[in-house]
């Protein structure tokens, strides 16, 4: 059996990723008291849905064929959960109005190409780089795509504010910080809406 030591940075990242990403999700759904569906693109294995308190009219995940259907065939093996299949045409719905994101940033300093390096070496291709290279490229990504409001914080913002802060670095332990604090530079949460989202949604914005 083999066991994957996982870097104290990276754990540490994980808990503010999915800590922040829950809270989202459900002060959004309490914003339209589940009146609501949340669309999880890329949701490999992840099982905030089942963590949730209150429940949104939908939750849709979407990811490639292959993980789907594992973990569809794992769900379904367990009798306390429960699951549906929907139809993908959901998407070409025009009721988007808001996007969350975890996305890179600041990728043009040197710290960033060192990240593209590694990346390249494992034959992983960064396709979005150009809108990484800052925060004002991610902002202005967003807002071409008709997001008229962006809210973006930076890993390292989100972090100094994280209530479970000092509990993590005592289970996590780091001799020191310099490359936790670089790295959480180049990683950022993006919460934007377009323009039919009404004013109690704007405010929504200020949960980030």
């Amino acid at each position: 059996m083999v066991i994957m030591k996982i870097q104290p940075e990276i754990l540490r990242g994980y808990a503010i990723r999915v800590y922040t990403t829950r809270r989202i999700i459900q002060e959004f759904i309490s914003k339209f008291n589940g009146s609501c569906t949340i669309l999880n693109l890329g949701a490999g294995y992840d099982t905030t849905f089942w963590n949730l308190q209150h429940l949104p009219d939908k939750f849709v995940e979407f990811d490639l064929p292959d993980v789907v259907m594992n973990k569809l065939r794992i769900v379904r093996s367990n009798s306390l959960l429960r699951v549906e299949e929907t139809d993908a045409k959901i998407l070409a719905r025009n009721f988007t109005v808001c996007v969350y994101a975890y996305e890179p940033v600041n990728l043009e300093d040197r710290f960033g190409y060192v990240m593209i390096e590694n990346l390249q070496r494992r034959q992983i291709s960064l396709l979005g780089f150009d809108a990484a290279a800052n925060t004002d490229s991610q902002i202005k990504r967003l807002k071409k795509a008709d997001f008229h409001e962006v809210n973006l914080k930076t890993v390292k913002e989100v972090y100094e504010s994280f209530p479970d802060k000092k509990r993590i670095e005592k289970i996590h332990f780091l001799d020191e910080n310099e490359v936790l604090i670089q790295l959480f530079n180049h990683y950022c949460f993006l919460l934007a809406m377009n323009k039919n989202a009404s004013q109690k949604f704007s405010e929504f914005l200020n949960v980030l």
